[in-house]
């Protein structure tokens, strides 16, 4: 395969951004088209953008025969998002504090907040933007499983790192792609 340019890609365009709404929500399976009613989007992001990292653990076995690595035994194959949110928000601070529910009154918000243990499972959208390269990550159950510091400084910004967790439906799908990146079209069988 040769060398292109035009498959190196920048994401973090304007229309870039991380969307949550209840587990069921529906997503527009086109990377270009906004997401409907349902979705909220968590607002401005850091600059370091949205993290995918990918955990496998390995066990490599070996033959006796020199000691070689005959085959792996893969198992906990798991998908977490990074985010970090520059907004204080409701939406934000939903996922900061899950369990702990608001109330306004008299233009005073009261928010008892309160340990959590339980499951908040939400669906997500991740879109990145390249120019014109659409691409979109739908996840259709994930959670926040870890919040990072919150420093509230006079020199800094408010941040929320919030880390998401996939979770598989009953196909084993921890996430769909859908892009109009050409570089990724698969030749049709026709």
């Amino acid at each position: 395969m040769a060398k292109n340019v035009d498959n190196v890609r920048v994401y973090g365009d304007i229309d870039s951004g991380v969307w949550v709404g209840p587990v069921g929500t529906t997503a527009p399976t086109s990377p270009i088209t906004a997401p409907g009613v349902g979705w909220v989007e968590l607002g401005w992001l850091g600059e370091d953008g949205i993290t995918e990292t990918r955990e496998v653990s390995s066990d490599p076995k070996r033959a006796w025969q020199g000691g070689v690595t005959v085959r792996t035994v893969r198992a906990n194959d798991s998908r977490r998002f990074t985010v970090i949110a520059l907004e204080t928000n409701a939406t934000v601070a939903g996922l900061v504090r899950p369990g702990s529910v608001p109330t306004t009154a008299a233009g005073i918000t009261h928010t008892p907040v309160r340990a959590f243990t339980g499951s908040d499972n939400r669906a997500w959208i991740i879109d990145t933007r390249d120019g014109a390269v659409d691409t979109r990550k739908v996840i259709a159950r994930g959670e926040v499983v870890e919040v990072g510091d919150v420093a509230y400084q006079g020199s800094e910004i408010t941040a929320y790192e919030l880390t998401i967790e996939c979770y598989p439906d009953s196909n084993g799908v921890l996430y769909d792609e859908y892009t109009n990146d050409p570089a990724l079209a698969v030749p049709d069988e026709g």
